[in-house]
């Protein structure tokens, strides 16, 4: 099996951050001569002016009060709309908010959403686009990038604002989880010329560098935007770094003042070694002097992450793991305007992702009394290579105001088709190439953590394939949403109806193409009511129930059979408030969701073995309840506070093993919580700020109890709460009436706390970062 040839980290890397070094010294040569130039007094630069066409479909581009607030969502209705004005829990993070903490992680960034248990602020930023072990209101968390869910990954530079809105959503974005969606708003062009130059630096070898330019290039006809992003850090692992390279192009026409054409074009390349996740530790194993290292699972405990590990930072990968992934992405956005009424909106996304990665099978550490020492089970050399590619991507939305009889509705009018091509395998060496110890060693098969033996292997040679995870998915979705407004505009009411259909081919059979075909269909809704109490948006009522539906298959690779897909359900209440001037504004709810058609791993089964034993032993049902709050304030003209709070108790209450009834869900934290505040200075101090942050995460269960024939194999484990705390201090001044510069110092993980995420990675430790901007017009 013909496999990639593997960069060398030796250099490359390191190498690779040449280009980065002349803006660095570049940007704190200005710095410096700005300040010794003399300074004017600083003042705050003009709101983003962004080509917009038609307004139903461009949030806002001034932050009305505050560079942290903003209230207007894209998320709640697929259009621009005012949250107050919505009957759901909305959150919004601004990049404002962002660059102030140096959120480089997306994890970091949608940490700060109340419900969501959060990966680990890692090395790879890039690496929780997927969010495959986060969580938002205790289910799994669907991640879009303007409406899509195949783009390359957000970053800082391109990012207008993350928008989370939750509960089941199927009804506006097709399939996804019942928890809630968070969904990137990007950036577009601008009116005038606008130039920023930043770079920064800091712990872990941190160094992030962009450029970004934006402006007309025919006056009132023809618009551009482009950018370009380099970042590089280390870890908190040995052996772990990664590099990243981003390049964005896009133009936007405006034919009229009614229609616009956006054409866009993105890359990303990424490369470099990340740590997988740290290991188990196995005690009471059965283990034979014939084959030592491996265990027994009827009578082996896994129970907690091996700490001695995370102390010293040992990557469980070594020296010779290395990935490769590449994103290319393509967008066309037209937008016309038919008349006063009715506008629409047609979107197209080309993405395609390749993945190369040679690692290590990686299992729990064991004691192993025949060498009197701890040793991995079981370690072999593989390779993994991924392409997920989505060549056609297409919504339309269809936005009117009609009137009939005293009623006034906002109607929208969606439609959406998607096609994904996913191609999945791990490769290793001939199973009699792993038995000759020539070839694989006992010193490396049974590695020794704390003594290993890191001999590399070429992936080249690896031509047995081991796991195959092929899949072909198209679905098909049309929806209808109504918006009405009663008793003055005190009352709205908002419904959404909405179909879908799928049909998947699933292929994972190792010895040959064995497709299985099959489809689904299902039907969404969702309805709500705002009523405003007193007339005005002090006090604000809000109720929903919404459904969300997953189309994607569910593969048994025991039986070779396709579960039921899943399907969820959520009811809500709650209050928002906004004052007059829109200074305070907060919102506080009270949700229950339930999920159904949940797959349950069968404990017995284990990957490659062909007993006819099943992967799942039929499906269950999750149930969570929670109550949710959150609060934007302007307290003061210099003073700003954000916080949020939420508790979930989140269960398991159907499931075929037994053991799992009445279980907290796992990677599911009761409380979460964040308090953000900022204060910018006046007089003689103007320009300076301040800020500071605190994210706590409360204990949740990361393994249940489980059973393997008569004996528990797995342990009950829960891991500890944790507070994070972050603070910046920044300086922006004004030279020659044209530049705007900036100098930032940000902190996170202050306490340099020892902590694994959700993910069971190791989480950066105390990090400090000073950066320099530069913008002009």
């Amino acid at each position: 099996m013909p496999t990639p040839t593997p960069h060398s980290h030796s250099g490359g890397l390191a190498a690779g951050l040449r280009p980065i070094l002349p803006p660095v010294a570049a940007g704190l040569a200005l710095a410096f001569a700005g300040l010794a130039h003399g300074q004017t007094p600083p003042a705050v630069e003009a709101a983003t002016d962004e080509v917009i066409t038609i307004e139903e479909f461009r949030v806002e581009t001034t932050r009305a009060q505050d560079e942290w607030f903003s209230t207007q969502a894209m998320s709640g209705t697929r259009t621009a709309a005012p949250v107050i004005e919505l009957p759901y829990q909305i959150q919004i993070v601004t990049q404002e908010f962002i660059e102030d903490f140096e959120m480089l992680s997306l994890g970091d960034q949608m940490s700060m959403f109340s419900g969501y248990s959060a990966q680990p602020n890692e090395s790879d930023a890039a690496i929780s686009a997927t969010a495959s072990a986060a969580r938002l209101r205790g289910f799994p968390v669907t991640i879009l990038r303007d409406g899509f869910k195949r783009t390359p990954p957000p970053q800082i530079g391109n990012t207008y604002q993350v928008e989370a809105i939750k509960g089941p959503m199927s009804t506006l974005y097709g399939m996804t989880q019942p928890g809630g969606v968070i969904n990137y708003v990007s950036k577009r062009p601008t009116n005038r010329p606008q130039y920023k130059i930043s770079a920064v630096g800091g712990s872990y070898d941190y160094l992030r560098g962009s450029l970004l330019a934006s402006g007309p290039v025919v006056k009132d006809k023809l618009f551009y935007m482009a950018s370009v992003e380099r970042y590089y850090r280390e870890g908190n692992y040995d052996f772990v770094e990664s590099l990243n390279d981003t390049l964005f192009f896009g133009l936007l026409y405006k034919f009229t003042e009614k229609t616009s054409l956006y054409v866009t074009y993105e890359a990303q390349r990424l490369e470099g070694r990340r740590a997988a996740s740290f290991a188990r530790l196995v005690t009471n194993a059965n283990i034979s002097a014939a084959n030592t290292g491996h265990w027994n699972r009827d009578n082996g405990f896994v129970g907690d992450y091996f700490w001695p590990l995370a102390e010293i930072g040992h990557n469980r990968m070594g020296p010779n793991e290395w990935y490769d992934r590449a994103y290319d992405g393509i967008g066309v956005l037209l937008e016309h305007n038919f008349s006063r009424n009715w506008k629409q909106r047609f979107s197209y996304r080309w993405h395609d992702k390749s993945f190369w990665q040679h690692l290590l099978t990686t299992y729990d550490v064991t004691w192993l009394p025949m060498q009197n020492r701890y040793g991995y089970v079981n370690i072999y050399p593989r390779n993994r290579v991924q392409d997920i590619d989505s060549p056609y991507s297409f919504q339309t939305d269809l936005v009117g105001r009609v009137r009939t009889g005293s009623l006034d509705h906002s109607l929208l009018f969606s439609a959406d088709y998607a096609k994904e091509s996913t191609r999945d395998a791990y490769w290793r060496l001939t199973a009699a190439e792993e038995a000759d110890v020539n070839i694989v060693p006992r010193s490396f098969r049974y590695l020794d953590p704390f003594n290993p033996d890191w001999r590399a292997y070429d992936p080249n040679t690896m031509s047995r394939r081991v796991s195959k995870e092929n899949e072909e998915v198209v679905t098909r979705g049309i929806s209808v949403s109504d918006r009405v407004s009663l008793a003055n505009g005190n009352v709205m009411l908002m419904g959404n109806v909405r179909y879908d259909q799928s049909e998947f081919k699933v292929d994972s059979s190792n010895t040959q193409d064995l497709w299985l075909e099959g489809d689904d269909e299902a039907v969404t809704y969702s309805y709500g009511v705002n009523w405003r109490v007193r007339g005005n948006n002090s006090v604000v009522l809000f109720a929903n129930r919404s459904t969300s539906f997953n189309g994607n298959p569910t593969y048994d690779a025991g039986t070779a059979d396709l579960l039921p897909n899943e399907r969820g359900s959520g009811t809500e209440v709650g209050v928002k408030s906004m004052s007059s001037d829109g200074r305070l504004s907060y919102t506080i709810s009270l949700f229950e969701i339930e999920k159904t058609n949940i797959g349950t791993e069968n404990p017995d089964y284990q990957t490659g073995i062909d007993n006819g034993e099943p992967e799942y032993l039929g499906i269950g049902t999750e149930r969570v309840k929670g109550v949710e709050g959150d609060i934007n304030w302007k307290v003061t003209d210099s003073l700003t506070l954000l916080g949020n709070i939420s508790y979930n108790d989140a269960i398991i209450t159907e499931s075929n093993n037994s053991y799992l009834r009445g279980q907290r869900k796992l990677l599911v934290p009761r409380l979460t919580s964040a308090v953000s505040l900022r204060y910018n200075f006046t007089g003689r101090l103007r320009g300076l700020s301040m800020g500071a942050s605190v994210r706590y995460t409360g204990d949740y269960v990361n393994q249940h109890y489980s059973r393997s024939g008569n004996n528990i194999t797995y342990l009950f484990v829960e891991s500890p709460s944790l507070a994070n705390y972050g603070a910046f201090v920044k300086y922006r001044w004004k030279t020659h009436k044209k530049y705007t510069h900036s100098l930032r110092l940000t902190g996170s993980n202050l306490a340099d706390k020892l902590y694994i995420g959700t993910n069971g990675k190791l989480g950066l430790g105390r990090q400090v970062n000073l950066g320099y901007e530069l913008s002009f017009r």
